[in-house]
């Protein structure tokens, strides 16, 4: 075989020197018609060769399935948590409404717009009264409200301390609740925390109603009668 064939079939191109160019044509061109006819062939397969191994797409990164499945399960347990969160605040609300309430604080944070700097307040809430059959604060007679009962019910049972002022009204309502899925999860502190501060930031931040002003020809209304609620 030639010097210049060997050039093309050999498999090892480190073992045959590579001519230039310009010599290769010269070399081709003293070639016979048949030598040049298997010089065409050993470059037409080595030319298909190259073409396919550019046209093979680069591999793509395994897709992280494992990770997914572990978000949306860490979604649900976070669901079901506050399910029950949810769940204790409202029970805590109705039986503010059934049966009063002794006076409590509540910690209120508000963010200034301006400077994104949260300030916190202590607020001391009255205990309740029992007006025309409703209990209400006794001073300013209004009735309990959600916010209030998130911080009642923290007060009332701490999941995360074990404790709390009513450990019996917190076994009430576990015998009475019925989660919506067959596997009951318990709201950890954390997340109550967070919820709670949500909720706290964006009431305080809600200008309060402007009272509606008196009018003077108005006749006084009846005195109410009040009666303090028995705790």
């Amino acid at each position: 075989m030639s010097a210049a064939s060997a050039s093309l079939a050999a498999t090892d191109a480190s073992a045959v020197p590579v001519l230039a160019m310009d010599d290769l044509l010269e070399q081709l061109a003293l070639r016979t018609p048949a030598e040049l006819a298997k010089v065409m062939k050993s470059a037409a397969s080595l030319f298909e060769k190259a073409a396919k191994a550019a046209a093979k797409p680069a591999r793509r990164a395994p897709k992280k399935t494992a990770s997914v499945k572990s978000d949306a399960s860490s979604g649900a347990k976070r669901g079901k948590q506050l399910e029950v969160h949810r769940a204790w605040v409202k029970y805590v609300l109705e039986d503010a409404k059934s049966n009063g309430w002794k006076p409590f604080s509540v910690t209120e944070s508000k963010k200034d717009k301006l400077t994104g700097q949260v300030t916190t307040s202590t607020l001391e809430l009255a205990g309740s009264a029992l007006v025309d059959g409703q209990h209400v604060f006794e001073d300013t007679q209004k009735p309990m409200i959600p916010r209030y009962a998130m911080t009642l019910s923290k007060l009332y049972w701490s999941v995360k301390e074990g404790a709390g002022l009513r450990e019996d009204l917190y076994l009430a309502f576990k015998d009475q609740y019925v989660p919506s899925s067959d596997t009951e999860a318990t709201a950890t502190e954390t997340e109550v925390e967070t919820e709670a501060e949500v909720e706290v930031v964006s009431a305080a931040a809600a200008p309060a109603p402007a009272p509606a002003p008196a009018s003077p020809k108005a006749a006084p209304a009846p005195k109410k009668r009040v009666t303090k609620a028995n705790k």
